[in-house]
């Protein structure tokens, strides 16, 4: 169950999280790859949305920090250019997807029926 590719579906909003960093990787690499900045975000993007939708702890904390330097972005951009309703919403939408990958249970507790069930 630790291993590389054990496919364990996401849930909730880590699942749209990881289509959306998969989907942003793919169009990053493949439709628009002519800049070297398209080709670096999608190297980026695409490893971390396959990592977050096969429950990989390490892509939840890289997605975890580079939200944070968003979240840190976006309060700098409130302070120089003041609070407009794009900029609100953006940062509730940054502030919704940490909350969500802080609540993440990336390996779930079994509870002690299932565990002397799968014992037996």
């Amino acid at each position: 169950m630790n291993g590389w590719f054990d496919l364990r579906w996401p849930r909730g909003g880590i699942a749209f999280f990881a289509g959306c960093c998969i989907f942003a990787g793919a169009v990053f690499l493949v439709i628009d790859s002519s800049s070297q900045y398209s080709r670096f975000m999608g190297l980026w993007f695409l490893p971390l949305g396959i990592g977050l939708w096969l429950k990989h702890s390490w892509a939840r904390w890289t997605a975890f920090v580079f939200l944070t330097l968003i979240t840190v972005l976006c309060i700098l951009v409130f302070v120089k250019d003041g609070v407009s309703v794009k900029s609100a919403i953006r940062f509730m939408l940054v502030l919704a997807t940490l909350h969500s990958l802080w609540e993440w249970n990336v390996y779930p507790s079994f509870d002690d029926d299932v565990v002397s069930q799968l014992e037996d």
